[in-house]
């Protein structure tokens, strides 16, 4: 028998091993068995949906591994598909982190459903609470946005207003541009995306913390 052959005999148990020790996702059906969500990334708005008025809940089964990251993100099919609410969905939902779910004391892969909400108008929901420029929160953590390579390319610059959401703990829950502008869709993206990781002080109305909507501008400015 070669050396070559003799490898490959001595790897087929090893690989046997191997996939034995994987382990199928546990399914959580119930709401409230899902892990402990620790890191959201924001979807965001495409802006040729806003541009097309396009709105809808996506529905994403989600596994997460021992360490409670995100290993695979499926979009579960609905009688009508979204892609471009799809595909910002999911590169979103990707970038989340949970904390272990535990099984008997062990961290162990688990599979549920989470559903990414987009919707027009959501300035307009009475629950929201505008507050003017005035009174925002002090911005205590700023990722600044990429230039994107088109936009370079062909030399455009400008700003991008964008409305956004706070919780009560100064985290950014929603961000959209603003409707009534002309921002460019590449800058729109860009700026959006670097706002959804932005973090505030809490909001305080009456000593207690709420969350609350306001507007940011993002400049965009070639050398």
């Amino acid at each position: 028998m070669t050396r070559k052959w003799k490898m490959a005999i001595t790897m087929i148990p090893a690989l046997a091993l191997l996939c034995g020790a994987m382990q199928e996702p546990i399914k959580l059906k119930d709401r409230k068995e899902r892990p402990k969500l620790i890191h959201r990334v924001n979807p965001i708005y495409p802006p040729q949906a806003l541009k097309s008025g396009i709105q809808g809940r996506i529905a994403i089964t989600a596994v997460t591994d021992e360490n409670g990251d995100v290993v695979k993100a499926t979009v579960v099919p609905g009688l009508v598909r979204l892609p471009l609410l799809e595909a910002s969905a999911l590169e979103a939902i990707r970038q989340w982190k949970y904390e272990p779910f535990l099984q008997e004391g062990k961290p162990v892969p688990v599979e549920f459903t989470v559903i990414a909400n987009f919707r027009l108008n959501g300035d307009k929901n009475p629950d929201n609470n505008p507050i003017p420029a005035a009174e925002r929160p002090k911005l205590v953590q700023r990722v600044a946005p990429k230039y994107p390579r088109e936009a370079l390319k062909k030399h455009i610059q400008g700003e991008v207003r964008l409305h956004l959401r706070i919780d009560e703990t100064g985290a950014v829950i929603a961000v959209k541009p603003v409707k009534d502008q002309q921002a460019d869709p590449y800058l729109a993206t860009a700026a959006a995306a670097a706002v959804a990781q932005w973090r505030y002080e809490p909001y305080l109305k009456d000593g207690k913390p709420e969350a609350v909507d306001f507007e940011v501008t993002v400049t965009f400015k070639l050398n």
